[in-house]
Formats: structure tokens, sequence, C-alpha cells
């Protein structure tokens, strides 16, 4: 079974991939199509992930979507915070941005949605069209001007407990997770985020670094995807994984609940 859904998933991300080459996204009928499509594109290729992550997400609590998109992963976090629980999702595309109003902005909605892009400095910032998608952009030093904040101008002004932050923000995540310190510090929520060390690199983070930063405040490693279990890391293999090209998605846990569910998950 997980062969046969890994050679789908393979399959399918390469078809994405080449439509995108195309350029059919750009067109009329393409944009029209694409929320659509890319959803059921995530649905499906990260479909472990999204079953996983409600197990550490408290009832009641406040979850990030940091890189919200199109909302998929804010739907899932909206259901497992539950009606007295709250999500924020942060993205900077105008696009999405209408997306995200259309299917959450209503007077019963848990989310807000916030029009910026997270970063370890409240300032401005610019983006620059991603030529694969037309509703993904990423930060550059010219562009479509955007909003800067950190996560802990957003969160410690709301009095719920964090207690997950999601980070898909195409090679800025070591910016956010750096605009996160006092957030980390006080509530220790899960961390799941988009690990790329030559695109870290490219925004002046130091993957090594990074990742000895978040050891130091208290976390372990995992990394999620499409096997039918988590994969658990030593730190020496973790290390090992900042000097790669390759793209992961990291699961850092508080050690807390690396103890509590180390066999479990």
């Amino acid at each position: 079974m997980f062969i046969k859904h890994f050679f789908l998933h393979y399959i399918l991300e390469n078809i994405y991939f080449l439509i995108s080459l195309t350029g059919f996204f750009k067109t009329p009928i393409g944009k029209k199509f694409y929320p659509y499509i890319y959803e059921k594109y995530k649905l499906f290729t990260e479909k472990k992930t999204l079953l996983q992550l409600p197990s550490f997400i408290k009832t009641g609590s406040l979850v990030l979507d940091i890189g919200a998109n199109v909302g998929v992963y804010t739907k899932i976090f909206s259901n497992a915070v539950g009606p007295k629980g709250k999500v924020i999702a942060i993205e900077p595309d105008p696009i999405n941005i209408k997306i995200l109003t259309s299917k959450f902005q209503n007077s019963e909605s848990n989310v807000s949605i916030v029009k910026a892009a997270a970063s370890d400095k409240n300032e401005k910032l610019f983006l620059i069209q991603n030529n694969f998608s037309p509703a993904g952009r990423y930060i550059s030093n010219n562009g479509l001007p955007v909003r800067g904040v950190t996560v802990d101008e957003l969160a410690l002004n709301i009095k719920i407990p964090v207690s997950l932050i999601k980070i898909d923000v195409e090679g800025t995540e070591g910016n956010v997770i750096y605009g996160a310190k006092k957030v980390i510090k006080k509530y220790r929520p899960v961390i799941l985020t988009e690990f790329t060390p030559k695109r870290l690199c490219k925004y002046g983070i130091d993957p090594v670094e990074l990742l000895s930063f978040l050891d130091k405040s208290g976390y372990s490693f995992r990394i999620l995807g499409n096997k039918p279990k988590v994969k658990m890391l030593t730190n020496d293999k973790i290390y090992k994984f900042a000097k790669k090209k390759f793209t992961i998605d990291l699961l850092c846990l508080p050690n807390s609940i690396e103890r509590e569910d180390s066999s479990s998950i």
C-alpha cells in the first residue's frame, strides 16, 4: 500500500510541476481553477501530515498557520482547536487572501486572516511572483510591498496558549522562527516547518545555527511525510540534514511531548 501511494505521490507531483512549467496557471482559466487543483493536490500529497497534526493541537488553543496559502492546513487547524480556540492564518499574497476570506471570514469562524509576511522584524517587506504559481510569492529586495510581522507581536497579544506553529514561507522559515523566540519560550509549541538549507542560506540563516537554537530551546526533531510512521531523528542525524540540498518537513517537538509520546506516533 505504501509503495502504491509513493508512486502515485511521485507521479502527481511531477504532473503538477509540468503543468506549472507550461504557464497554464497564469492563463485566465488556469487562475480560475488553480485554488481547486492546488487544494486537491495538497490533500493527496500531504495526506499523512494533515492526518497527524491534529494530535498535537489542544482544544481551545491558538494555532498559527504561517504561509496559509489557500487554507488547506487552516481548515484542519480550525476543526482541531474547536469553537473556543483560534487560528491565525498569515498570508501575504493578495490572491490567496481573497480565497482565505471567502472560506473563513464569517461571524462563526474561529480563523483570523492576517495579510502580512511573518519574519524576524516588524518592517516593510517585498514580494516577487513565483513563476510556477499564480498565487505564490517570495521575499525579495523589491516587488509588491507587504507588512512584515513577527509571531511574537501577533500571538503574545492574544491570551490563548499557542499549541502549534506551521511554517511554509518559501525559504524564510528561519526568520519566522527567530521572530517567535518569546512565544517559543513561553508556550513551547509544536513547530512544523519546511526545512530547505539552501533557501535558508539565501536569506542569511545558517541552518546549523537554526537547529542549534531549537535544540537548546528543548526541542527534538522528526521528519513528517507519507510513510506510515514519523521518523525520529537523533541530533547527529538532523545536523547532517543541514548540509543537504533537499527539502524536508521538519517536526520540532518539545522534549516533554517527546518523552510522553515517543512510541505512539
